[in-house]
């Protein structure tokens, strides 16, 4: 199919307009295969759906550090100013060329997805081969509608009762018992849209003011009211929130949440659309059951889905999602419900293979009986194949991923109906219906502690989780049950403080405007005043301390604990270098010949910060086990 296809394309590119880029050797590598494949079968005057990744991407080191300077619940503004900043840097010209194509006919609409620096656009073969051979593009993916929700699965009807079977079946109970009910808690729910006007719900949807009136978007028809057409998103939302305030069947495991409907049925860059609006509206949990199966084998799809919950990751926003209904599939890709299978924020430690962490909990569905629903999807998976990725490796001895992660209750009985603003239907079940009830279970420990990391949240609901199946973590419950009352009372308040004094160490002196960072799930960073001293309040456990700067040796303090209504004290004496410098230099060269005429250029440090004349002397005490012999070739204790 390419041997046909580069021919009609490169003289197709012979006509093209010059786009200010120089065009790069292989640009039929930039387009994914089922780009191809639509090209091949599409009229010269079709517009295709399309998203273009640019080629710098986001840089997720980066933004969680940018992160871990301020709590959770404060991250998401910070990152997401980040990715506006990289979506404005790098996407200037390349949408300058599409404005101009909109003119032209080749491209009917464009729009910016942040959060994997991409664009998505309808546009014709032309313009995506010439798209391709830009030096700022790195892929081009299909954009057709291909998602939908959880395959629906019919379960039997149960009698009405003031709480709902399941609500019980995770302990929620004793979780509102502790006094947490979800208040505070905003959790997206991207599905088929929400019937916000569900007695249910109503009093509890999210204020999106003006702009928002309907309380999230539909990021399908591009429109401000995502109302659910199809019942399925309404009945998830009931079970993170539905209140009983209709026939008095309490049916959410997190009543007080507040809700956002996020309607992203069917399209790719619907759904990531509706994860930029989650961080730049600092939501705090996604709760969704929407699923791309056909993405489970393409592994640039597989890969970008990854990224965009990395980047969510920095952010601080974790995401339930269900696992799948296809377990008959059998293999390590084809029972997954893409994005299911991302890892989750923490490694429990039965997890053996090597890989990175994100932010998405994949959710298995449990019976009444305590045993896996007979469709619900289980593991291994593997990354090994994504691209960009390759780890959790399957093949030869490794075994890959375990896959999911915890289990939820099938739901099957009274669940919230999308017929009626005020009425209930049993005739929903799955991994759908297990997942918002993980989400509830998330914004009920949220709402005991708002500031809570996605890894210490992820670790206490597999500790706490009842274990089914086989001992430890496994292939088709996960860790086991969600337990509500269990994860909520392990969710830490309670506080110490921590105080710093920080020092030169050949000096004595205080050092101010340092950097100290604490880490335990997260990374929080705080700066010594004018005294070279920080006074923090931190959640009981045990951090690590330290301070990781350019102008100081890196010092590290493991161990370090806080305790209740305590105060630790830290002492840090930092080693300013291996050189001592006049106080206004910063820079030097160094002869390192016998005439003078070949010299080398080294850089110092230091805390005054201008570019002065040199005056240096060696500190022989200061060179550690010869480094600098090494590096710059003399001896510095000479």
């Amino acid at each position: 199919m390419r041997a046909r296809l580069l021919p009609i394309l490169l003289s197709a590119a012979l006509l093209i307009l010059f786009t200010g880029m120089t065009a790069v050797a292989n640009p039929q590598a930039r387009l994914d295969d089922w780009v191809i494949e639509h090209m091949q079968n599409a009229q010269p005057d079709e517009h295709l759906p399309i998203v273009v990744l640019m080629a710098e991407r986001p840089d997720i080191e980066h933004l969680h550090m940018v992160g871990r300077s301020v709590p959770r619940s404060q991250r998401s503004t910070l990152v997401w100013s980040e990715l506006q900043d990289l979506v404005q840097r790098t996407q200037g010209n390349i949408k300058n060329y599409l404005h101009k194509e909109m003119y032209a006919g080749g491209v009917t609409f464009y729009q910016s997805i942040h959060v994997c620096n991409g664009i998505k656009l309808e546009a014709t073969p032309r313009v995506i081969y010439e798209l391709a051979e830009r030096q700022d593009v790195y892929l081009i993916l299909d954009d057709h509608n291909t998602g939908d929700t959880e395959p629906m699965v019919p379960s039997p009807p149960r009698e009405l009762d003031d709480v709902s079977w399941s609500v019980d079946f995770v302990n929620a109970r004793g979780a509102w018992a502790q006094g947490f009910t979800g208040e505070g808690i905003l959790v997206a729910v991207f599905d088929s849209g929400v019937r916000y006007t569900h007695n249910d719900l109503e009093d509890h949807m999210w204020d999106g003011g003006a702009e928002y009136p309907n309380h999230g978007y539909d990021f399908l028809d591009n429109d401000n009211d995502p109302w659910d057409t199809h019942g399925h998103g309404t009945n998830c939302a009931g079970h993170v929130a539905g209140d009983g305030t209709t026939n008095g069947d309490t049916v959410g495991v997190a009543p007080d949440a507040t809700i956002m409907a996020v309607r992203a049925i069917g399209s790719r860059s619907a759904f990531w659309s509706g994860m930029d609006f989650a961080v730049a509206q600092s939501v705090d949990i996604i709760s969704t059951a929407l699923a791309f199966y056909t993405d489970n084998n393409n592994h640039n799809l597989r890969a970008t889905w990854r990224e965009n919950f990395d980047v969510l990751h920095t952010a601080g926003v974790i995401t339930a999602k269900s696992a799948g209904n296809s377990r008959s599939q059998g293999g390590p890709y084809s029972q997954l419900s893409t994005p299911a299978g991302v890892p989750s924020p923490w490694r429990h430690p039965d997890e053996v293979e090597a890989g990175g962490r994100s932010s998405l909990i994949s959710v298995a569905a449990v019976e009444s009986d305590y045993t896996y629903a007979y469709y619900s999807s289980g593991g291994p998976t593997s990354w090994e194949l994504a691209t960009g990725y390759n780890d959790y490796l399957i093949s030869g001895t490794h075994v890959g991923m375990i896959f999911p992660d915890v289990s939820g209750p099938a739901g099957n009985g009274y669940t919230l109906s999308h017929t009626s603003d005020n009425g209930f239907i049993y005739d929903f079940s799955g991994t759908s219906m297990a997942t918002p009830h993980l989400g509830g279970v998330l914004a009920l420990m949220y709402s005991k502690n708002p500031d809570l990391e996605l890894e210490e949240a992820d670790s206490i609901l597999q500790t706490t989780a009842m274990d089914l199946g086989p001992d430890g973590k496994d292939n088709d419950y996960g860790a086991g049950l969600a337990q509500a009352d269990l994860a909520v009372e392990a969710v830490v308040t309670t506080t110490g403080w921590l105080e710093v004094t920080v020092t030169d160490e050949y000096t004595g002196e205080t050092l101010p405007g340092i950097g100290v960072y604490m880490e335990r799930f997260g990374r929080q960073i705080e700066y010594t005043n004018e005294n070279g001293f920080i006074s923090v309040e931190l959640s009981t456990g045990e951090y690590i301390v330290g301070v990781d700067s350019i102008l100081f040796e890196p010092l590290e303090i493991t161990d370090v604990q806080i305790d209740s209504a305590d105060t630790t004290t830290l002492d840090l004496a930092l080693v300013t270098g291996y050189f001592e410098a006049d106080p206004d230099s910063i820079a030097m060269t160094i002869d390192n010949s016998s005439n003078g005429a070949d010299t080398t250029m080294m850089w110092v440090y230091n805390r005054g910060g201008m570019a002065m004349d040199i005056l240096m002397k060696t500190l022989p005490y200061a060179e550690l086990d010869d480094y600098l012999d090494v590096v710059y070739e003399f001896d510095l204790t000479a």
